[in-house]
Formats: C-alpha cells, sequence, structure tokens
C-alpha cells in the first residue's frame, strides 16, 4: 500500500483520537484496601474512586477531560508528519505502517471461525490472538508471554496461522500489597512494556465504519461505555502495581499504561507513581459493525504500546487537577510499593488472615471469668 494511500486512510481516524469522544479524565482515589500489609489478588482488590470535578462558570460540577494524544505530543508529531509530509523516519511509525496494509488480514484472525466458536472461546484463545495479531505487529518489540497458569492453554494460536505460543510467569506484586498476574505482558519477559488483563464481557454493538469518511460526523458516533466497570478495582490494582514496578526498573518514566480489553472493547490507564496523578481513558470499541478493526483504536494502542517512545509526563494543567491519592491511602506500606515490587517471582503467596491458627497450648485471658467463680465458689 502506497503511502499516500495510508496518509489518507489515518488522517480521520487520528482526528477522532483528538476529539472528547476518546478523551482522558483523571481519577481520585476515594478508599482502597492496598494498604492493609496484607496481599490482596487484582481480582479481589478494592478501589473505590471519582472524577475529580471542576465548576463550571455556571457553577455546575463537571469532570474535566483532555485529548487522548495530549500525553502524546512525540508520537502525534510523528502521525502528523507522515499524514501531512508522508515523511516516515521514526522506526516505530514504520511498524504502524507495516500493520495497516494487513489490517485486514488481522482484523479476520481476531474473529472466530463460527459464532459458536466465538462464544466458546477461552479468555485464553483471547489473549493468545491479541497478542499475536494485534499488540506484537503494533508494538516495536515484537515479543510478548501469556500466563503460563491460565487455564484452557494451546500450544498453538487458535486462529488458522497455528503459531506457537510463548507462555511465561507473569506475576506481579508483593506479599503484602496488591499482587497477581497479567494476562499477556508485551515486551520482553525481563523487560516488560505494558502488561493487559482479558476481561469477559458481553458482546455489544461496534461503532459504524463511516469513520473511514473525511467527512465523518462525529455526532453519530457512539461510545459504548461502563462495559468495563466492573472491572475497574482490578484494573487500577494492576496500573498501580506496574507502575511502581516500572518506576523502580526505569527512574526516568513518568505515565505507565496498562491495558485492559474484552472482546469487544480496550481501555486504557495511566499512573504515574511519583507524583501520584492517575488517568483513564473512554472505553474504546475494538471493531467496526463489519468486524473490521477500528482504526482510531489501533492508533491508540499504537501509540500505548510504544510509550516509551512517545508518552510525556502528565500536562501541567492535567497535574494541576489533583492528586490521585494512593500515597496517602497507603502510607504505612507505600515503601513496600516503592521497592519490593517484583515480576515474575516464582510464587506470590498473600499474607492472609486465618481464623484457624489459634493452637491448643494458647491460655485464654479468663481473669474476670476466675473472679465471678471465685466469688460464688465461697458461698
Amino acid at each position: 500500500m502506497e503511502a499516500d494511500i495510508i496518509a489518507k486512510e489515518l488522517e480521520s481516524p487520528f482526528s477522532v483520537l483528538t476529539s472528547d469522544r476518546f478523551s482522558l479524565s483523571a481519577l481520585r482515589l476515594l478508599v482502597c484496601d492496598g494498604g492493609c500489609g496484607r496481599g490482596i489478588n487484582f481480582s479481589k482488590a478494592c478501589a473505590q474512586v471519582d472524577y475529580i470535578y471542576h465548576s463550571t462558570p455556571a457553577g455546575r460540577a463537571k469532570p474535566q477531560i483532555h485529548a487522548f494524544t495530549e500525553i502524546f505530543p512525540t508520537g502525534s508529531a510523528v502521525l502528523m508528519e507522515f499524514i501531512v509530509s508522508r515523511t516516515r523516519t521514526d522506526s516505530a511509525l514504520n511498524t504502524l505502517l507495516s500493520f495497516i496494509p494487513q489490517i485486514e488480514e488481522a482484523s479476520a484472525r481476531l474473529q472466530s471461525e463460527t459464532e459458536e466458536g466465538a462464544l466458546g472461546e477461552s479468555e485464553t484463545e483471547w489473549s493468545a490472538r491479541l497478542a499475536v495479531h494485534l499488540f506484537t505487529p503494533l508494538s516495536q518489540s515484537h515479543d510478548y508471554i501469556l500466563d503460563k497458569q491460565s487455564a484452557r492453554k494451546t500450544a498453538k494460536c487458535p486462529c488458522s496461522c497455528n503459531r506457537l505460543l510463548n507462555y511465561g510467569n507473569t506475576s506481579i506484586g508483593n506479599p503484602k500489597t496488591w499482587c497477581g498476574r497479567f494476562d499477556i505482558l508485551i515486551g520482553r519477559d525481563i523487560n516488560p512494556d505494558v502488561g493487559a488483563t482479558v476481561l469477559h464481557a458481553e458482546l455489544v454493538d461496534e461503532m459504524p465504519s463511516d469513520e473511514r469518511s473525511l467527512a465523518e460526523d462525529l455526532s453519530q458516533i457512539e461510545v459504548k461505555s461502563d462495559e468495563l466497570q466492573k472491572y475497574l478495582s482490578q484494573l487500577i490494582s494492576e496500573t498501580v502495581v506496574f507502575s511502581f514496578y516500572q518506576k523502580k526498573q526505569f527512574p526516568s518514566l513518568s505515565l505507565v499504561p496498562s491495558i485492559g480489553v474484552s472482546k469487544s472493547h480496550i481501555q486504557f490507564h495511566f499512573y504515574d507513581a511519583d507524583k501520584d496523578v492517575y488517568f483513564i481513558s473512554q472505553e474504546m470499541p475494538l471493531f467496526y459493525k463489519d468486524k473490521s478493526l477500528h482504526l482510531t483504536t489501533v492508533l491508540a494502542i499504537w501509540l500505548v504500546l510504544n510509550y516509551r517512545c512517545f508518552l510525556s509526563e502528565a500536562t501541567e494543567e492535567m497535574t494541576s487537577e489533583g492528586k490521585f491519592g494512593f500515597h496517602a491511602q497507603v502510607s504505612e506500606t507505600l515503601h513496600l510499593y516503592k521497592q519490593k515490587i517484583e515480576l515474575g517471582m516464582s510464587s506470590i503467596k498473600p499474607q492472609t488472615f486465618h481464623l484457624d491458627v489459634l493452637e491448643d497450648n494458647y491460655e485464654a485471658n479468663n481473669r474476670v471469668t476466675q473472679s465471678i467463680m471465685a466469688k460464688y465458689h465461697k458461698k
């Protein structure tokens, strides 16, 4: 596919990515169990959050939203330079430009051949399709590992490509913090870039493919939201832990992303473990109604997977909204998050409370009872 054709094909989707339909919002933490000093699995974590609200000139409170591209100035510039001037000097851009001509094949590889197959496909099989045919082709590293402890593992990709799959240890955390496993780690196993969690959610109608027209009417785009809402605590806990780990490995990093993805939608979470600010994206549709990959979402995935090249720290305007509040919530165990988070542990056994720890040689305190008994024995 010629550069002119690709550039024209990307122009409208990139414009949509800068709109409020694909925006970021800052979160504040109301309460969480991440600081109790006992290991809690991501899937059982509790994190109650809310938007950070601001008053409008009319006196109404509403959350401030930011374009998704606000934290990706370098990536946005690289993409615009290609769209306007056909310049392609960035190596990460080449991964995108190599993917676009193959997008129809990738879309087909992500679909089960039958509706029955789609309904019966496990999260592990969906993880494999995503890793092989969407995430790694858009990432410079082209490496991934799937959770070796996942159920219904298959040796090969469930589609007809029959590629051998890479499994490994995706565990992360500490026995006294939030901990657990990612379904997918994109990047090398000793140095992953992004963690992704595959979530079960009901299939819904995807967005129309009108976006391919430059004359697209944004008012006609409906973003189905809240599909991943019930997994919010899990995604927040994973993002926070992964961000602290990455910050320990690479101190210069600011915002660190993680991904939550279902069969139809994807959502991006960003946390800066140093500045304690958290941003969440709108849920983005993976496919158009014709089951082809949604180009705006593909651009977002590409930016996130290559965030070490493209992502900057949150702008001053974004950080001025206020902190997430995780540091204050976990003050007694914050040092564990900063210093003791490990990736690929042989086993993470959370320290949990058990009622059966009392043994026969424990002596109950019965001073009050004895005084009562002594009083009546005198009679």
